[in-house]
């Protein structure tokens, strides 16, 4: 099951970036979150027609890869009523909405605290009784309609997913109470492609050049930094990452581009 997984988050991965980014941000939430659908509802298929072979396969698939399909549904889901709220509010409806929103968020995280945090410490002395399949419930909802559901695996996948729609109410919120230094609040804006992205981050990271608190920032830190500053997404970090790696010509276009660049400039101003 465990290649099924690779296989689907790489077609994912591809379908997702096949979106066109000409149009508008409902259409193509709406098209991510198709995407999820049907890939979820793949994933369900084979695993109705495939039981899990032991316990170990089952929590492993309510745990760890379930919600990465999970979680990226839930998010472009977040993302599409947030979208469809802006275009259709006035600045206060929309304020409000936002604020609410942030304040929902809330109440969710401290109300799973603990399963949050159980997740975050890596523990697995629960999982036996947390990541297996619960009693089957009828609902309209595709994520909860299934045989094999699992409570704790869904609550996990709206806990991760929510982590980064909170940065984007976050963004919202700063917009509409600006501070009152907003110019020097303005970031960069990252014009090259997601691929371009990874690699100059994964450089940063392997030459330790940025530091974190006294230490070399860590990938997430950096990932983290890049989506802040530089007004980019990078959820599919390790994926895009992966496939970088395995590039057929040039694992590193980037540092290649730079390079010829630089060499150019030099040229120029020491002919």
């Amino acid at each position: 099951m465990k290649a099924l997984v690779n296989r689907l988050q790489i077609e994912v991965q591809s379908r997702l970036e096949m979106v066109d980014p000409k149009s508008s941000l409902v259409k193509g939430y709406d098209q991510k979150m198709k995407v999820m659908k049907e890939t979820i509802m793949d994933l369900k298929h084979y695993v109705a027609a495939n039981p899990f072979s032991d316990k170990d396969t089952e929590i492993k698939y309510f745990k760890h890869w379930l919600p990465l399909f999970y979680k990226e549904y839930i998010y472009y889901t977040a993302l599409c009523q947030l979208e469809c709220m802006r275009i259709s509010s006035n600045y206060e409806d929309f304020s409000i909405y936002v604020t609410s929103e942030r304040k929902r968020i809330a109440g969710f995280l401290d109300e799973h605290r603990d399963l949050y945090f159980y997740h975050m410490l890596g523990k697995t002395d629960e999982d036996d009784a947390l990541f297996v399949r619960t009693p089957a419930h009828e609902a309209a909802d595709f994520l909860v309609r299934d045989e094999n559901f699992c409570q704790a695996s869904l609550i996990l996948s709206e806990l991760l997913a929510y982590e980064d729609y909170k940065k984007i109410l976050d963004k919202r919120m700063s917009v509409i109470q600006p501070s009152t230094n907003s110019i020097s609040n303005k970031k960069l804006k990252w014009t090259g492609t997601k691929a371009e992205a990874v690699e100059l981050i994964v450089l940063l990271y392997e030459t330790k050049l940025i530091s974190h608190e006294g230490a070399p920032a860590t990938l997430e830190h950096l990932r983290e930094w890049a989506e802040e500053n530089m007004d980019v997404e990078l959820k599919d970090f390790s994926v895009i990452e992966y496939k970088n790696r395995n590039r057929k010509i040039t694992p590193t276009p980037l540092l290649d581009r730079m390079t010829r660049a630089y060499n150019a400039r030099k040229d120029r101003f020491d002919p």
